[in-house]
Parts: structure tokens; C-alpha cells; sequence
């Protein structure tokens, strides 16, 4: 039996078809692990200290609602693994999964005025951006999605099965560079779980994932995005993508804001004051909101408070209906930087000043629409404004060129400013006034051929057609001033037109051909 941190969202549907659910099965499932392999508990709590103590040591001079110094960017994967049609998540419900992130990790969420005045001194902003990945392990292009057919079923005994091809899931991209987030069928009792921070410095050993390669969140189907119209019935609560926030909190290290004492069952509280998540400006409760859904009357536990205070119901690691949470305090956010650190160091991606390094192979997306990849020989103008995504660099950001025209040829070396802003050390303009002034081409987007016309009468003139990937798809020797090309036997994309005289390449230009 592996030692471990286990934390996952649990929903059993009581008989008479009410809304009691019992969704995180943190408490039971460390009590069993004691039994395997007594002093588990304590060492999870000292894992828990080792992150608070930094965070104290980092992050208590700043003020309540002071800006986060650095804003963290997460690159997410999400794995779709299915067995059928309705399971095969539809990629804008994932797309509006990390709008839901973005929203409430940054505390831009529309409901922040639904926070009680008592609170809203302590509410925070995280800090975290989220982002589809921009590039898979292997070095090409994504959209952040992969999608696994299956005919295994995944229950609560076996949780992890989906994280391995060999058992009818996919396996995990590296979890030291992507938050991964498996959307897969929990079977009617799992909303999801995910796994804490492992091997953090002077953190005991043997903590959260049994592997590495199970680092990440699971989801169900069901409840992943906002609006899912799948949410309906016993999981109307949880239609407002906060599963996945809830959810991505314990992989950044929260606990529940309850201790996870009382009784899930019932809702019998317990108000031993040893029973906490840690945080003093998250008032003691003595249970979860699971049944009494968004009642800001609840206050289940007094003593050891000063003032009493009611339960923070609004709070994301709250079992309250998704649409009464908007809220981490001061103390949450804190931690979950310190993690960002110490406990998942190098996830984070941060927008510094550095010189990146443009090699042959790697991706570039300009203006959001076309996406290039470096090929030595193959120019790309850029102009003052533009935007250019560095998909190998991986942080979905879009810099903003901030030099006068230039043409990336080849590769190179880009100048990123912390202010999201780029330039280039290849100023090659000759390129761009040669071909405006001289040479011509029409109609663009073609469908069927273009026309090259140029005032360059007498030279030797070669035309290569290029592909994104660096492949010559079409050579002509131009014989006249005036040339029509065919590209009927050409496919619909983006292309380079390159004109060579026996020296030198004498203009490039962007060719869009649609069908």
C-alpha cells in the first residue's frame, strides 16, 4: 500500500433521491492508510506545516487585497477518456473549464459581490493563470486536448486506472510541466480527486501520487466545464465548472475548510478545535456544507473563535452548492504559491526579461491565425503590433512586437520583456521592401492560381512554393515579368512564395490557398 494524501470528491446518491451528498472521502480514505501504515496522518500534517511555514516566511507582510508580485501561468492537458458519444467532452466545455480557473483564480469571477462584507477583506487573488497547453511532450503543436476511446469503467476501486494506457486510459503527459486533468466516466460516485504536492523540499517522503506519472486531476464527465448540460438532476449543484476549482486546490495543497471532521453522513458537526485546515482566516467549522447546500446562517462551531463567525460557506474548498462559491482567502492563496515553489516547482510559468533561443523545428503562431514553423531559408515579416505565441516556450502568452518591420528567418534569438513585449535580432528589412516594391502577388487567398509579376526584366528568377513544415511543394523558374501559377493540385493552407536570383532570396511572401 502506497502512503499518500488522497484527496477526491464523493457523491453517493442517498435513496430517496434528495440532494445529500457525501463528496470528498479524504478523512475515511487516511484512516484506512493508518491501519497500513501507522504515523501516515502525522506526516501528512507536517507536509501541510512545511508549506504554511514558508508561506509565513514569503507572503504575511503583503496586505489583504495586495497584487500578487508574480502571476503564474499553468499549462493544461486534459485527457478525455470515453466510452461513448456523451462522454467524449465537447472541447468548448473545456475551454470554458479554464475560463471558470482563470475567473476564480484570479478573483475576477462575477459573483465576488455574492461575498459577505464580514469576508470580503480576506478574499484573494491567487495569482494562477491558466492556459490550454501550446505544445505536447513530443514538440509539436496542440490544442491542450487529447482524447482516449475505452471500454474500461473507472470507479473507487480503481481510481487511477485512467491514467495508463495499459488499463484503457492515457497516460499522463510530464507532470513537471502540465497540469494534467482526466475527464473520463467516475461511475455515478466520484465527482474527482486529485493528489497533493509530492516531494517538496524537507517535506517526509512517500506523499501524494503513488508515481509521478499519477500527478493531476480527475474530473467526471458530467461536471466538467460551465453549464454542462449533462450537470442536470442530483448534480445540478456542481454545473459551474467549481468541481475542477475545488479540485485543483488540493493539487496545489488545500484542505477542506472544515478539518474534515464531523460526520459526512449526517452532517453531525464536530467541533474539536485540533480539527482545521490550518488557516485562521477560514472560521472553524464542524462540518461541510453538503447538506445544508448555501446557508449563510450556518455556524456550526464557537468555541475558540473571537469573534464568532458564521461558516465560510463561499469558500471554494466548501461542499456548498457551486453557485454559492467565489471565494479563496488571503491565507489559501498563499499556501498555494508557496507550492507553486517549493511543492510544483517549474509548473508555474512566469513572464520574465530572457532571450529565447529560436531553433529549426520549433512553432510560432502570429496574430493569433497562422501558425509557422522555423525553417532555415523560410522568412516570416512581422510588423510594430503584432502578436507572436512561442508555442515551444509553452506559457500561452502572446507577445507583442515592439521593433519596426522585420523578418524572422530562420533561427534566431527573440528578446522577451517582462512587460510582454518582443524583439528580434534578425532585422533582415531588405526582404520586405525588396518584394513590396518589386515584386507583386495576386489574388490573395488564391483558389485555383496566382499571378507573380515583378520589375526585375532580365535577371534568372526561381519560384519555390514552401510549406509550414519547411517542404518545397512547387518549383518554377519564372520567364517572363508576368507569371500565372496553378494550385489546383495544391492543398488549402498557409504557404511562403520564395523568388531567388542565382545569389539570394529577393522576397518572400505569405500565400493563402483555399479550395
Amino acid at each position: 500500500m502506497r502512503t499518500l494524501l488522497f484527496l477526491f470528491t464523493f457523491l453517493i446518491l442517498s435513496v430517496n433521491a434528495q440532494q445529500d451528498f457525501h463528496r470528498c472521502y479524504t478523512t475515511e480514505y487516511l484512516d484506512f492508510i493508518e491501519l497500513q501504515k501507522p504515523g501516515i496522518k502525522a506526516q501528512s500534517q507536517a507536509l501541510f506545516n512545511a508549506a504554511m511555514a514558508y508561506a509565513h516566511e514569503h507572503y504575511s507582510h503583503k496586505g489583504t487585497h495586495a497584487a500578487p508580485d508574480t502571476i503564474y501561468r499553468i499549462p493544461v492537458v486534459f485527457h478525455v477518456v470515453y466510452n461513448g458519444g456523451n462522454q467524449n467532452t465537447d472541447y468548448a466545455l473545456l475551454e470554458s473549464q479554464i475560463e471558470v480557473l482563470n475567473e476564480d483564480y484570479r478573483r475576477q469571477n462575477a459573483d465576488t459581490v455574492n461575498t459577505r462584507s464580514i469576508f470580503k477583506d480576506r478574499a484573494a487573488d491567487v495569482g494562477f493563470e491558466f492556459f490550454l497547453a501550446t505544445i505536447d511532450p513530443d514538440g509539436n503543436p496542440t490544442n491542450g486536448v487529447t482524447r482516449t476511446p475505452t471500454n474500461s469503467t473507472f470507479s473507487f476501486f480503481n481510481l487511477d486506472a485512467m491514467k495508463s494506457s495499459a488499463t484503457g486510459g492515457k497516460d499522463a503527459w510530464d507532470t513537471d510541466e502540465y497540469l494534467n486533468i482526466w475527464v473520463c466516466d467516475l461511475g455515478g460516485l466520484v465527482l474527482g480527486f486529485a493528489y497533493p504536492p509530492v516531494g517538496a523540499p524537507n517535506w517526509p517522503a512517500g506523499q501524494g501520487a503513488g508515481s509521478s506519472a499519477e500527478e493531476g486531476v480527475v474530473i467526471h464527465y458530467e461536471v466538467v466545464g460551465r453549464n454542462n448540460p449533462l450537470a442536470s438532476g442530483q448534480l445540478s449543484i456542481a454545473d459551474q465548472g467549481r468541481t475542477a476549482v475545488h479540485e485543483v486546490g488540493h493539487f496545489w495543497g488545500l484542505r477542506h475548510i472544515w478539518g474534515d471532521s464531523g460526520n459526512p453522513f449526517t452532517g453531525a458537526p464536530d467541533c474539536d478545535i485540533t480539527q482545521d485546515d490550518g488557516f485562521s482566516d477560514t472560521p472553524h467549522a464542524g462540518n461541510n456544507s453538503q447538506v445544508s447546500g448555501c446557508s449563510f446562517s450556518k455556524n456550526t462551531c464557537s468555541n475558540g473563535e473571537s469573534p464568532d463567525e458564521p461558516d465560510m460557506v463561499e469558500n471554494y474548498m466548501d461542499y456548498s452548492t457551486e453557485s454559492c462559491q467565489n471565494m479563496f482567502t488571503q491565507q489559501q492563496a498563499d499556501l498555494m504559491r508557496s507550492m507553486a515553489v517549493i511543492g510544483r516547482p517549474g509548473l508555474g510559468k512566469v513572464i520574465a526579461t530572457e532571450t529565447y533561443e529560436l531553433e529549426a523545428g520549433q512553432w510560432i503562431v502570429v496574430n493569433g491565425t497562422d501558425t509557422f514553423q522555423i525553417v532555415t531559408g523560410v522568412s516570416v515579416p512581422l510588423e510594430n503590433g503584432d502578436q507572436v505565441m512561442f508555442l515551444n516556450l509553452n506559457n500561452g502568452y502572446e507577445y507583442t512586437v515592439n521593433q519596426g518591420s522585420t523578418t524572422l528567418s530562420g533561427p534566431g534569438t527573440a528578446f522577451l520583456v517582462e512587460d510582454g513585449t518582443v524583439s528580434f535580432s534578425q532585422t533582415q528589412t531588405g526582404i520586405k521592401d525588396v518584394y513590396e516594391s518589386s515584386i507583386s502577388l495576386y489574388p490573395n487567398p488564391s483558389k485555383s492560381s496566382f499571378t507573380i509579376q515583378h520589375t526585375m526584366d532580365g535577371e534568372s528568377l526561381q519560384l519555390e512554393l514552401i510549406n509550414q513544415f519547411g517542404q518545397v511543394v512547387l518549383s518554377k523558374e519564372l520567364n517572363s515579368t508576368r507569371e500565372v501559377i496553378s494550385t489546383t493540385d495544391i492543398n488549402s493552407g498557409i504557404y511562403f512564395v520564395k523568388i531567388r536570383n542565382h545569389l539570394e532570396a529577393v522576397g518572400v511572401m505569405k500565400l493563402q490557398i483555399q479550395k
